[in-house]
């Protein structure tokens, strides 16, 4: 439900990301699936159980975005550049990319607003899963 970022050299515990000593400090619900930093080591990623992902600010310790998914992400890897995050989902085959809004909008990042609730995310269905009528799958054009 946590995570902890620990100094190999000093062999102390450095953030605790979730449920540290704060009250209110936002946590998961259920356990974590994966965790993953940034490329620059800025940003801590954690996906959990609880079909959530949330974004730490590593320096401040305070959780910068939160999304919501139709179901659990089991793993996630931030891309090259920190402008992607790549989600695989247990029930879902394929990978989803996911371009991160804070390179088109204001985030604050001094942990003075933190997300109350968190981003519900569309999951498109692609047209290949069932349900489709008559079209096999494929768009059709009268």
């Amino acid at each position: 439900r946590s995570a902890l970022l620990f100094d190999c050299a000093t062999r102390n515990i450095v953030r605790r990301f979730g449920g540290g000593t704060n009250p209110g400090s936002p946590v998961h619900s259920a356990p974590l699936t994966d965790l993953a930093l940034g490329p620059d080591g800025r940003y801590l990623y954690t996906s959990s159980l609880d079909s959530t992902v949330r974004v730490w600010d590593v320096p401040t310790n305070s959780c910068v975005d939160w999304m919501a998914f139709d179901s659990p992400p089991v793993s996630i890897a931030p891309g090259p550049t920190g402008e992607f995050l790549a989600t695989a989902h247990g029930d879902k085959i394929g990978i989803r990319l996911w371009c991160d809004r804070s390179f088109f909008g204001t985030v604050h990042l001094d942990g003075s607003r933190p997300p109350a609730v968190p981003y519900r995310m569309d999951e498109p269905r692609p047209l290949s899963e069932g349900g489709d009528e008559g079209g096999g799958g494929f768009a059709s054009s009268a």
